[in-house]
């Protein structure tokens, strides 16, 4: 894939790998790998080259067998196929519709990025996604935990993460999770954490406690999304005080919820900006979870 850039054999290396957990069929594959390639016979050769075959999913893992702290916690874990040696690991916080496909397809998707990655259900004590499957309901249960109560969670999490990765973590929030990157960061984020990326996350009522913060962090926002990203001057100036390294990126044309392909307002998702912020994403962790 020498004639490809970096962004580009990226990309492709996502298909294959949809393509090796049955995501996608073969016919989809090619499609996708021609128009980055840009022709027919370019796509063929990468694709000659890559291991195409099949593979099992992302393991999910039984809570009560893992850890006494998270045993009221479904949760989703996902390792890296070819890991030798023990990596940095990655918490997924879900939106606030909880452990949804999306979020797994996220924790998948960041095992195959070469982390270990964990979801846990905030709402699982009340039965989580499975059980309250009108969002309304879920919010409401979600509404109850107190921000101690879910830096709690949070805490244990990372705690059991620690004994599955090398000791560096990362976290990635969307929406109602981005709020909860920027609450463990604010709340004081365990000594692993170095890199955070909150997807247009509300303003926590103590972002001023932000100032603290060791971690890297990448905030992502949409230019549409104007009531959570009119918070963005007042973090980046909290996260200049902290003197870590940090971004704020505001993506241009979108919405709240752009990064969610299986969002039901057709109109939020954008491939293009989902493409770009995840690229970004995983770079920032690759960068400092190294």
């Amino acid at each position: 894939m020498e004639q490809l850039n970096e962004t580009q054999r990226y990309f492709i290396e996502e298909h294959v790998e949809d393509f090796r957990d049955g995501l996608i069929p073969r016919r989809e594959l090619i499609r996708r790998v021609t128009l980055i390639a840009g022709s027919a016979a370019l796509a063929t050769s990468i694709l000659a080259a890559c291991d195409l075959s099949p593979r099992p999913a992302a393991t999910t893992s039984s809570p009560a067998a893992a850890s006494p702290a998270l045993v009221a916690q479904p949760f989703a874990l996902a390792k890296p196929a070819a890991a030798s040696g023990k990596v940095p690991g990655v918490v997924v916080i879900h939106e606030n519709r909880g452990q949804t496909e999306h979020i797994k397809d996220v924790v998948r998707r960041v095992a195959t990025a070469g982390f270990v990655a964990i979801n846990i259900d905030l709402a699982a004590r009340a039965g989580g996604a499975a059980k309250l499957v009108d969002s309304a309901a879920y919010n409401a249960e979600l509404g109850k935990r107190g921000v101690a109560d879910k830096l709690a969670d949070h805490n244990a999490t990372f705690a059991y993460l620690r004994s599955q990765t090398s000791g560096t973590a990362g976290v990635v929030g969307f929406c109602f999770g981005g709020g909860e990157v920027w609450n463990i960061l604010a709340g004081g984020a365990p000594t692993e954490l170095k890199a955070a990326v909150p997807f247009y996350g509300p303003q926590p009522a103590n972002y001023t406690e932000l100032s603290k913060v060791k971690a890297a962090v990448s905030a992502v926002y949409a230019e549409q999304d104007t009531r959570i990203t009119a918070t963005a001057p007042q973090m980046e100036e909290v996260l200049k005080q902290a003197g870590v390294p940090y971004a704020i990126t505001v993506y241009p044309g979108v919405n709240h919820a752009f990064h969610n392909d299986t969002n039901a307002a057709g109109d939020r998702y954008n491939a293009t900006q989902a493409q770009k912020a995840w690229v970004a994403t995983i770079e920032w962790f690759r960068k400092y979870l190294a």
